[in-house]
């Protein structure tokens, strides 16, 4: 098995603007990922950045890099951009791992590449059980699934809505985690699908799969997922993490 890693990392982020350059412990975001990503044995990794003191810190650690437009509206685009750009074959594998989850492990990163050579009709990702003090969190994206482990939806929203019984939180709680697998041909397609209103308004890319149609697997992480960043609350909450 074989896959190719693909690291989506923008500079202006609304809610951390300049977050991959951001510091947690001695390396920055970026370099972080970057390592995770490396060591889940892909056949290579790439930093697809619309920022040159991005691809300057990148290429500091001898990171691999491609230039994408800043007009891009998704990671998923900026990574289809590098594609295209590097001329990968339409069967090739590739995982877009976000690159703001400093700790997502290699592991669950392989896990997905896996998922994707296994069944190559479906789009890879990975969910991890919800704590019950971060259901209405709407940095927290949630996802509900159906018996064949195949996404119903994704929300900022509290899903399933009705998650309590005497108290406890059920096992249907669940926590999206930034990463998503599928071939050349599967996101080429993506990219060129209209983005509905589902996904304008809930500022998640995956619901426009859904929305046409595309189903995604969402398997249960069989590794470390830490902590993803999209705040200064986060940015703490992950130097705390790596401190421990």
């Amino acid at each position: 098995m074989s896959f190719f890693i693909i690291i989506p990392a923008r500079f202006g982020s609304t809610r951390l603007p300049g977050k991959p350059l951001l510091k947690i412990g001695s390396r920055t975001m970026i370099q972080h990922v970057y390592q995770n990503c490396l060591d889940s044995g892909a056949e290579s990794v790439i930093v697809a950045t619309d920022n040159l003191r991005i691809r300057t810190e990148v290429e500091s650690f001898g990171g691999k890099v491609c230039l994408t437009d800043s007009s891009l509206v998704s990671g998923s685009d900026r990574v289809a951009s590098a594609v295209e750009h590097l001329g990968f074959d339409a069967e090739d594998i590739i995982v877009n791992v976000q690159g703001d989850e400093p700790f997502l492990s290699a592991e669950v990163i392989r896990q997905v590449g896996v998922q994707v050579e296994n069944e190559r009709k479906f789009v890879a990702t990975v969910s991890k059980q919800l704590s019950p003090k971060t259901p209405n969190d709407e940095n927290v994206v949630k996802v509900v699934t159906n018996c064949d482990g195949l996404a119903l939806y994704f929300s900022r929203a509290s899903i399933p809505y009705f998650m309590q019984d005497n108290g406890n939180y059920t096992k249907s709680l669940k926590k999206h985690i930034g990463i998503y697998g599928y071939t050349v041909e599967q996101l080429l397609k993506f990219v060129g699908l209209e983005r509905p209103e589902i996904e304008r308004e809930e500022r998640l890319e995956q619901l426009r799969f859904l929305y046409h149609g595309i189903q995604i697997k969402v398997l249960e992480a069989k590794g470390e997922v830490g902590i993803g960043v999209d705040t200064k609350e986060d940015l703490e909450k992950a130097k705390n993490y790596l401190a421990r």
